[in-house]
């Protein structure tokens, strides 16, 4: 019986988180903000897919396919974060800090755009070209990608929207709500 695979993207966060927390470095210490909470979050999910793997494999049977999120979802979890409000911008739904765009909702409701490390961007689209995809080349300054909605998950979709969060908020914010949350 074959094992199922565990996802490139996460196998990548994994030991990239790890090799951070051995080095006892940050994202800040490499020019990024400092979300350690969120490296740490994403090593743990991958540990538990690993587990899940293994049990799936032990029986025979492998996971279905998760629902594919929807723009409520999305916006239901934004409005949830605090600081953040919605905004209304020639027909795509904008979720700001200030006047920092950090979710951007297209109009047809297929794709999300979101603050994502530049860093990391290359990386992600080629592992996974079914879910994510560069900005348009004017925007390739920006801390950003584009995300097709329909190829994620809701466990995805947190960490995206979260992880974008966390990078425009003030430090101490992101972290009273990471503690808040249980993700320490």
């Amino acid at each position: 019986m074959q094992r199922p695979r565990r996802s490139r993207r996460l196998s990548r966060l994994t030991v990239r988180a790890e090799n951070t927390r051995r080095n006892g470095q940050t994202a800040a210490d490499e020019g990024g903000a400092d979300c350690g909470w969120l490296w740490d979050r994403l090593a743990c999910r991958a540990k538990a897919f690993e587990v899940e793997a293994d049990c799936l494999a032990d029986r025979g049977s492998y996971p279905a396919r998760h629902m594919p999120v929807t723009v409520d979802e999305v916006r239901a979890l934004a409005a949830t974060l605090p600081r953040s409000y919605e905004a209304h911008v020639r027909g795509y739904v904008k979720f700001r800090i200030g006047q920092i765009v950090y979710l951007s909702l297209a109009p047809d409701g297929s794709k999300m755009g979101c603050g994502f490390p530049k860093e990391f961007r290359q990386a992600a689209v080629e592992a996974e070209p079914e879910k994510f995809s560069l900005p348009s080349e004017s925007d390739m300054r920006f801390n950003w990608i584009h995300v097709t909605l329909t190829a994620i998950d809701l466990e995805e979709m947190r960490d995206l929207v979260e992880g974008a969060w966390s990078r425009a908020v003030p430090k101490y914010v992101a972290e009273e709500y990471a503690s808040a949350r249980g993700y320490f």
